[in-house]
């Protein structure tokens, strides 16, 4: 990976001030990247949680990925666009589904078109999301394996897969689709479980409060830290690639959800680990055990996870300890 590849390119990235996109922009900050432009929904306490210390160094626009006139503009001489905007979880997209269409169908297919008329050139990378596998029989989970989704995000998630996949092929859009298990770390929305269950877990424990695990917590699951999500992204965006291919991303280790709850409460020293029954709606969304078989990113584009799962939460937990408007935030609840 070298960063050097992109100095000089012009950044998009939908979805900026989120958790993963606010990351890779502070990790191309770091490493002097100039044309970094953020697009949001909304400007709001994402932005100034994430990207406050960066405002005179990039530029933040406010647009919604549901309209095509405003991202029809905004992808003009952009030579690399990272699409991380999207509305997260399951039982969200089920309570919300004409929502969640709009956003991760719609909102790919307004991203992808504005391309086709006035930016072929661009990479655009697309995070689309393990549920697309659904319940699987054996791990770990080769690309290849049958899509079983089992609930509206991942239906959603394949349409958004298909429409790069498309616009790769009719029109040589140089897309890539990324199918992320579970990241956590540092700037995601702790207090929402819905964004990720380790930031959330962490916040409870914080709180001294109980960490509810439904059922027995042995089910398997594969996660990954932002570090070494933002470094993979940035080699992908340095590399060629055939346009429309498909990779697993993730850590390709497989840990029960129970050990994890409990390696938070380890860490922090508060919180308490309690089994309580599956709520109705989550379980029936529940996909058991999985883990990635990585070994097809791994291999073409010479990257490894380096970050294992206790150490990547102490680094999580260290910096909501030591950045002052997150833990403004945990204060206000205590």
């Amino acid at each position: 990976m070298s960063v050097k590849k992109i100095k000089d390119e012009k950044i998009l990235i939908l979805g900026g001030s989120g958790f993963i996109g606010s990351n890779l922009v502070n990790y191309l900050i770091e490493n002097n990247v100039k044309h970094i432009t953020v697009v949001t929904e909304k400007i709001d306490e994402r932005v100034s949680y994430n990207l406050g210390d960066l405002k005179d160094k990039i530029r933040v626009i406010e647009a919604d990925i549901r309209y095509e006139k405003e991202i029809e503009k905004l992808v003009k001489d952009h030579t690399l666009i990272f699409n991380f905007a999207a509305q997260s979880g399951a039982v969200n997209s089920t309570e919300k589904p004409f929502l969640n269409l709009d956003i991760n169908g719609k909102g790919v297919l307004n991203l992808l078109n504005a391309c086709r008329n006035n930016n072929t050139s661009a990479k655009v990378i697309f995070l689309s999301s393990r549920l697309v596998y659904g319940i699987v029989d054996r791990i770990p989970v080769k690309e290849s394996q049958p899509l079983n989704p089992g609930n509206i995000y991942s239906i959603h998630k394949i349409l958004g897969e298909y429409y790069m996949q498309l616009y790769a092929k009719l029109y040589g859009i140089k897309t890539i689709i990324l199918r992320l298990t579970n990241p956590y770390g540092p700037r995601q929305p702790f207090w929402q479980s819905e964004y990720g269950i380790i930031n959330y877990f962490i916040y409870l424990a914080m709180k001294d409060e109980e960490l509810k695990i439904f059922g027995d917590g042995k089910q398997l699951r594969d996660y990954i830290y932002i570090d070494d999500l933002t470094k993979v992204l940035i080699t992908i965006a340095c590399a060629n690639y055939k346009p429309g291919a498909i990779f697993n991303l993730g850590s390709g280790k497989g840990v029960k959800f129970i050990d994890m709850a409990r390696a938070v409460c380890k860490i922090i020293g508060r919180g308490r680990v309690k089994k309580v029954p599956w709520p109705k709606l989550y379980k029936k969304v529940e996909t058991g055990d999985f883990v990635s078989d990585i070994s097809k990113i791994k291999n073409s584009f010479s990257w490894i996870p380096e970050v294992d799962l206790e150490p990547g939460i102490k680094k999580t937990v260290d910096f909501i300890k030591n950045h002052p408007l997150f833990i403004e935030r945990l204060k206000g609840e205590l």
